[in-house]
Protein backbone atom coordinates (compact mmCIF):
# COMPACT_ATOMS: atom_id res chain seq x y z
CA UNK A 1 0.00 0.00 0.00
CA UNK A 2 2.76 2.24 0.87
CA UNK A 3 4.80 1.82 -2.76
CA UNK A 4 1.49 2.05 -4.30
CA UNK A 5 0.83 5.39 -2.61
CA UNK A 6 4.35 6.74 -3.88
CA UNK A 7 3.36 5.34 -7.23
CA UNK A 8 0.33 7.53 -7.52
CA UNK A 9 1.92 10.39 -6.04
CA UNK A 10 4.57 10.52 -8.56
CA UNK A 11 2.44 9.90 -11.24
CA UNK A 12 0.25 12.69 -10.50
CA UNK A 13 3.25 14.13 -10.20
CA UNK A 14 5.16 13.68 -13.41
CA UNK A 15 2.60 12.39 -15.16
CA UNK A 16 1.39 15.25 -17.46
CA UNK A 17 5.71 15.42 -18.38
CA UNK A 18 6.16 11.53 -19.00
CA UNK A 19 3.19 11.98 -21.73
CA UNK A 20 4.56 14.92 -23.42
CA UNK A 21 8.23 13.05 -23.78
CA UNK A 22 6.09 9.55 -24.96
CA UNK A 23 4.07 12.09 -27.59
CA UNK A 24 7.11 13.71 -29.08
CA UNK A 25 8.93 10.35 -30.03
CA UNK A 26 5.47 10.26 -32.54
CA UNK A 27 5.45 11.27 -35.87
CA UNK A 28 3.51 14.86 -35.89
CA UNK A 29 0.95 13.64 -37.76
CA UNK A 30 -0.17 10.92 -34.70
CA UNK A 31 0.20 12.96 -32.01
CA UNK A 32 -3.91 14.20 -32.39
CA UNK A 33 -4.44 10.92 -32.69
CA UNK A 34 -3.03 9.39 -29.46
CA UNK A 35 -3.11 12.42 -27.65
CA UNK A 36 -7.08 11.45 -27.70
CA UNK A 37 -6.33 8.19 -26.94
CA UNK A 38 -4.54 8.75 -23.98
CA UNK A 39 -6.46 11.37 -22.77
CA UNK A 40 -9.41 9.28 -23.09
CA UNK A 41 -8.05 6.19 -21.24
CA UNK A 42 -7.53 8.61 -18.59
CA UNK A 43 -10.99 9.76 -18.43
CA UNK A 44 -12.45 6.28 -18.50
CA UNK A 45 -9.65 5.42 -15.53
CA UNK A 46 -10.66 8.41 -13.97
CA UNK A 47 -14.24 7.55 -14.09
CA UNK A 48 -14.03 3.77 -13.07
CA UNK A 49 -12.55 4.79 -9.60
CA UNK A 50 -15.14 7.78 -8.78
CA UNK A 51 -17.81 5.00 -9.65
CA UNK A 52 -16.19 2.39 -7.27
CA UNK A 53 -15.85 5.10 -4.61
CA UNK A 54 -19.35 6.30 -5.11
CA UNK A 55 -21.00 2.34 -5.13
CA UNK A 56 -18.46 1.55 -2.13
CA UNK A 57 -19.58 4.78 0.05
CA UNK A 58 -23.28 4.05 -0.47
CA UNK A 59 -22.48 0.46 -0.01
CA UNK A 60 -20.77 1.31 3.32
CA UNK A 61 -24.03 4.20 4.22
CA UNK A 62 -27.16 1.52 3.56
CA UNK A 63 -24.93 -1.30 5.81
CA UNK A 64 -24.63 1.65 8.51
CA UNK A 65 -28.29 2.50 8.04
CA UNK A 66 -29.15 -1.12 8.29
CA UNK A 67 -27.20 -2.06 11.45
CA UNK A 68 -28.52 1.48 12.64
CA UNK A 69 -32.26 0.32 12.49
CA UNK A 70 -31.52 -2.85 13.89
CA UNK A 71 -30.11 -1.17 16.76
CA UNK A 72 -26.45 -2.62 16.39
CA UNK A 73 -23.26 -1.16 18.15
CA UNK A 74 -21.02 0.55 16.12
CA UNK A 75 -23.01 1.26 13.27
CA UNK A 76 -20.60 3.87 11.73
CA UNK A 77 -17.25 2.25 12.27
CA UNK A 78 -18.92 -1.10 10.05
CA UNK A 79 -20.28 0.89 7.51
CA UNK A 80 -16.71 2.29 6.81
CA UNK A 81 -15.10 -0.79 7.06
CA UNK A 82 -17.98 -2.03 4.54
CA UNK A 83 -16.99 0.53 2.40
CA UNK A 84 -13.77 0.16 2.39
CA UNK A 85 -13.90 -3.47 1.19
CA UNK A 86 -16.30 -2.59 -0.87
CA UNK A 87 -13.83 -1.79 -3.08
CA UNK A 88 -12.19 -5.11 -3.53
CA UNK A 89 -14.53 -6.87 -5.93
CA UNK A 90 -15.39 -10.02 -5.39
CA UNK A 91 -13.70 -11.59 -1.90
CA UNK A 92 -14.30 -8.08 -0.06
CA UNK A 93 -18.20 -7.93 -0.58
CA UNK A 94 -17.94 -11.66 1.19
CA UNK A 95 -15.49 -10.38 3.83
CA UNK A 96 -17.73 -7.21 5.06
CA UNK A 97 -20.96 -9.66 4.69
CA UNK A 98 -18.97 -12.31 7.14
CA UNK A 99 -18.08 -9.17 9.88
CA UNK A 100 -22.02 -8.03 9.79
CA UNK A 101 -23.07 -11.06 10.31
CA UNK A 102 -21.05 -11.94 12.91
CA UNK A 103 -21.97 -8.79 14.78
CA UNK A 104 -25.37 -9.05 13.96
CA UNK A 105 -25.65 -12.81 15.16
CA UNK A 106 -23.94 -11.95 18.39
CA UNK A 107 -27.19 -10.27 19.35
CA UNK A 108 -29.54 -12.78 18.51
CA UNK A 109 -30.48 -15.29 15.59
CA UNK A 110 -33.67 -13.51 13.98
CA UNK A 111 -31.50 -10.32 14.36
CA UNK A 112 -28.35 -11.96 12.58
CA UNK A 113 -30.89 -13.40 10.14
CA UNK A 114 -33.13 -10.22 9.23
CA UNK A 115 -29.96 -7.70 9.06
CA UNK A 116 -27.82 -10.60 6.85
CA UNK A 117 -30.30 -10.82 4.44
CA UNK A 118 -30.64 -7.05 3.89
CA UNK A 119 -27.00 -6.41 3.46
CA UNK A 120 -26.60 -9.59 0.97
CA UNK A 121 -29.78 -8.65 -0.91
CA UNK A 122 -28.70 -4.62 -0.93
CA UNK A 123 -25.20 -6.52 -2.21
CA UNK A 124 -26.44 -8.54 -5.32
CA UNK A 125 -28.61 -5.23 -5.81
CA UNK A 126 -25.19 -3.27 -5.98
CA UNK A 127 -23.25 -5.90 -7.69
CA UNK A 128 -25.75 -6.52 -10.62
CA UNK A 129 -27.83 -3.54 -10.61
CA UNK A 130 -26.11 -0.31 -9.05
CA UNK A 131 -22.67 -0.77 -10.38
CA UNK A 132 -23.16 -1.31 -14.12
CA UNK A 133 -25.08 1.95 -13.68
CA UNK A 134 -22.78 3.55 -12.11
CA UNK A 135 -19.95 2.29 -14.07
CA UNK A 136 -21.86 2.49 -17.34
CA UNK A 137 -22.35 6.80 -16.82
CA UNK A 138 -18.79 6.94 -15.23
CA UNK A 139 -16.46 4.98 -17.84
CA UNK A 140 -19.23 5.30 -20.67
CA UNK A 141 -19.91 2.19 -21.35
CA UNK A 142 -23.68 0.66 -21.42
CA UNK A 143 -24.55 -1.95 -18.13
CA UNK A 144 -24.04 -4.90 -20.47
CA UNK A 145 -20.71 -4.43 -21.83
CA UNK A 146 -19.60 -3.85 -17.61
CA UNK A 147 -20.64 -6.84 -16.70
CA UNK A 148 -19.87 -8.67 -19.84
CA UNK A 149 -15.85 -6.90 -19.20
CA UNK A 150 -16.57 -7.56 -15.86
CA UNK A 151 -17.42 -11.23 -16.17
CA UNK A 152 -15.03 -11.94 -19.00
CA UNK A 153 -11.81 -9.84 -16.36
CA UNK A 154 -12.85 -12.29 -13.64
CA UNK A 155 -12.59 -15.91 -15.22
CA UNK A 156 -9.62 -14.63 -16.63
CA UNK A 157 -7.84 -13.18 -13.65
CA UNK A 158 -10.17 -13.27 -11.04
CA UNK A 159 -10.14 -10.52 -8.50
CA UNK A 160 -7.37 -8.43 -10.27
CA UNK A 161 -9.11 -9.33 -13.77
CA UNK A 162 -12.11 -7.66 -12.31
CA UNK A 163 -10.98 -4.81 -11.14
CA UNK A 164 -9.10 -4.20 -14.19
CA UNK A 165 -11.73 -4.99 -17.18
CA UNK A 166 -13.73 -2.15 -16.42
CA UNK A 167 -10.83 0.11 -17.53
CA UNK A 168 -9.70 -1.90 -20.21
CA UNK A 169 -13.20 -2.25 -21.75
CA UNK A 170 -13.77 1.59 -21.80
CA UNK A 171 -10.35 1.65 -23.44
CA UNK A 172 -10.91 -1.05 -25.85
CA UNK A 173 -14.23 1.12 -26.90
CA UNK A 174 -11.90 4.17 -27.16
CA UNK A 175 -9.49 2.81 -29.67
CA UNK A 176 -11.83 1.00 -31.48
CA UNK A 177 -13.74 4.31 -32.19
CA UNK A 178 -10.63 6.27 -33.01
CA UNK A 179 -9.80 3.32 -35.76
CA UNK A 180 -13.42 3.63 -37.09
CA UNK A 181 -12.75 7.86 -37.43
CA UNK A 182 -9.44 7.44 -38.88
CA UNK A 183 -10.99 5.31 -41.37
CA UNK A 184 -13.50 7.61 -42.44
CA UNK A 185 -11.42 10.15 -42.34
CA UNK A 186 -9.27 8.25 -45.02
CA UNK A 187 -12.36 7.59 -47.50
Amino acid sequence: LVVLAFLTFFMLLEGPEWTERLLSLLPERLRPRYQRIGEGISRTVGGFVTGNLVASLLGGAVTSGVLFAAGLPYPIPLGVLVAFLDLFPIFGAFIALAIVAAVAFAHGLVTGLVVTGVVFLYHQLEVYYLRPIIYGRMVQLSPLAVLVAAVIGTAIAGPLGAIASIPAGGAIQLIIAEVQDARTERR
